[in-house]
């Protein structure tokens, strides 16, 4: 324990010294806070190559004190070895000769007694990120990992802007089945309540799985079903594991994400029956319309210069989004679903700043022959339907979402985990495969990590398929189309606005 005081407020720093085999003695861990450390603190390290280790859990909370700190080290060395840790490490000259007892007594202390849920063990998602969307993502990796090592999926309920276990979250949380179908999740994996799981603290992190890699192209990630189980093998001798940061994942097995999707990932019926009850009473019937989600970047852009709504992010980063483009865009995806005069606008815009950008897009298209409705001109129902069991907030995004999901063609952000849901939802329902591996790629967003590798190696965006024939396009994201032009009265046919349309555009 060190007191520093550099002219500002003095922190104290807890620090221990590695007692693994690292040849130069490096610190393993360290954090900086003015906040006594809890003793029961979850501490959980990544190894990130070459011996060395760092910090994931806590972030912004000092360590306990040094005793406790390098039991928790040893042990978390003992649960957490890959094979390249294994090659690199395990046969170094200085190797601790008091580890391998200290692994021994640390693998068999983690097999604890397993709750009746078959002795198959348990997979407990961890949520790290921002947001009930990126939640989303990282839920499905759990459900990945629980697929394909026959184990039980604990459906730990998700808190929107909850970043990791400890912190102190204010709100009711979203249950999953307010979320998805919990019957038909339920018959592709063993699902269990939280209560009957085992806690986080016995949960091995599943670093291995989880992440995005840079300097990778997307087709180098796929690997087959057979691959991936053998990589989430070496965590079955755990009774659980807990995907952490596992939003994306380094390896991408699609056959397993499209099998999740296509037999076990629904909206609820209640939600999907409010969804085309308020579309009706939008329009007037159920007839066909397209969908623009028109996401409000409050983070990226303004840091870029833009104006918040005049801009959106791509896989090169944020890009101006003037009026034009919009209406472009709209008048584009409306052709491609045949003529379709009829647009449902799903955005965050009002609550952002930006009612006039919202009312000024609504009367553009207007002009043009468009009924343009928000989720907000029609009051259907007051709340959530019987029976949901979500807050109202969760209910009204939720149900935007579905209305998009249902639409005869959508348009939105390549960056948008809340437009992926909606696209995913929307192939998965017309079972279509070709249309979901170009949203799978966009979501891994490899082309975002490595935008000079995909450049250097003329990767066509999306590189599984070009995008003529599918129902959704991406805002200011060219894309790659491949049809017949000649003979067509096109206007935009060159995917240049994000969209594929052969016709009228």
């Amino acid at each position: 324990r060190q007191r520093r005081d550099r002219g500002e407020p003095a922190v104290d720093m807890w620090t221990a010294h590695c007692e693994h085999p690292d040849p130069k003695g490096s610190l393993c861990h360290r954090a900086l806070n003015a906040v006594p450390p809890r003793l029961d603190a979850p501490l959980i390290l990544e190894w990130t190559g070459d011996c060395n280790w760092e910090p994931v859990l806590p972030r912004d909370v000092s360590l306990p004190p040094v005793q406790v700190l390098r039991d928790r080290l040893r042990t978390a060395l003992a649960r957490g070895q890959t094979d390249a840790f294994q090659k690199k490490c395990e046969g170094a000259d200085n190797y601790d000769a008091q580890m391998g007892p200290v692994v021994s007594r640390s693998r068999a202390d983690r097999r604890i007694p397993l709750p009746p849920d078959g002795g198959r063990g348990f997979v407990r998602p961890m949520y790290w990120s921002l947001g009930l969307n990126n939640y989303k993502m990282e839920f499905r990796r759990a459900v990945a990992i629980a697929l394909v090592t026959n184990r039980t999926l604990c459906l730990t309920p998700m808190e929107d802007g909850r970043t990791y276990i400890g912190k102190d979250v204010s709100g009711e949380p979203t249950q999953l089945a307010t979320l998805y179908d919990a019957a038909r999740l339920d018959g592709l994996v063993p699902t269990a309540h939280p209560d009957a799981c085992p806690p986080y603290h016995a949960c091995v992190p599943s670093f291995a799985l989880c992440g995005r890699p840079e300097a990778t192209l997307y087709r180098d990630a796929v690997v087959t079903t057979e691959e991936y189980g053998r990589r989430a093998a070496r965590y079955g001798g755990t009774a659980c594991t807990a995907p952490l940061r596992c939003g994306v994942g380094p390896e991408v097995p699609v056959d397993v994400h499209w099998r999740i999707w296509r037999d076990g990932l629904r909206k609820p019926p209640g939600l999907v029956a409010a969804a085309r009850e308020w579309t009706g009473a939008l329009f007037g019937d159920d007839g066909p319309y397209v969908a623009l989600h028109w996401r409000f970047e409050e983070d990226v852009c303004p840091r870029e210069g833009h104006r918040t709504g005049e801009c959106v992010w791509t896989m090169d980063g944020p890009v101006a989004l003037p009026r034009e483009l919009l209406l472009r865009s709209v008048r584009a995806a409306a052709a491609a679903a045949g003529g379709v005069r009829r647009v449902f606008i799903a955005t965050d815009g009002r609550y952002r700043e930006g009612e006039d950008l919202v009312d000024g897009l609504r009367e553009d298209l207007g002009a043009l022959g468009y009924q343009v409705r928000e989720s907000r001109d029609a009051d259907v129902m007051e709340g959530p339907p019987h029976g949901y069991g979500g807050t109202d907030r969760t209910f009204r995004s939720e149900l935007e979402q579905q209305i998009v999901a249902l639409s005869s063609f959508a348009v939105g952000s390549s960056r948008s985990s809340w437009y992926f849901e909606a696209l995913f939802d929307m192939v998965a329902r017309d079972d279509d495969r070709g249309a979901f591996e170009i949203v799978l790629e966009v979501e891994e967003a490899l082309h975002a990590m490595s935008p000079e590798l995909h450049k250097e190696k003329n990767v066509p965006f999306p590189s599984v398929s070009t995008m003529d024939g599918v129902k959704f396009g991406f805002l200011g994201e060219a894309v790659s189309c491949d049809y017949d032009k000649r003979g067509e009265e096109a206007v935009e046919t060159d995917g240049s606005i994000g969209i594929c349309c052969r016709v009228n555009c």
